[in-house]
């Protein structure tokens, strides 16, 4: 009987690990019974960390969210503050409590939410309204 062979990566802060590191990791994956363990808040909203998930590879993946007020450990008065300060739906809160990816990148003028809001969103025109194009 031949021995299982077991192949894992751990991949600890893996939002911040580069997506090359991930895809030669992926090579090894090939043989035995592969594991890829990546842990870490979510702290950008792009990258092979966000879409294992929160994107289109979310359902190859058993993927957990933790929201740090839920959990007996976390620092419940600071967690409190940080809500006052910043407010629930800001960036910092949700990366850093409630375990979710920002809204948007660093570099991101418009939000994810709003662009897809907008998407949706049926435009309304009057009859003398100019035709305008941005790019």
């Amino acid at each position: 009987m031949r021995p299982i062979q077991l192949v894992f990566y751990i991949f600890d802060e893996a939002s911040g690990i580069a997506d090359k590191i991930f895809e030669v990791a992926q090579g090894g994956l090939t043989d035995g019974e592969p594991m890829l363990f990546m842990f870490g808040n979510p702290t950008q909203s792009h990258g092979t960390f966000h879409t294992a998930a929160f994107g289109t590879m979310r359902s190859r993946y058993k993927t957990y969210v933790i929201d740090s007020r839920l959990c007996r450990f976390p620092n419940k008065t600071e967690i409190a503050e940080w809500q006052e300060d910043y407010g629930e739906d800001s960036d910092f809160f949700r990366v850093r409590v409630r375990g979710l990816p920002p809204n948007a990148a660093e570099l991101q003028f418009i939000d994810q939410a709003r662009v897809l809001a907008a998407q949706v969103r049926l435009s309304v025109e009057l009859p003398d309204t100019p035709l305008v194009a941005g790019l």
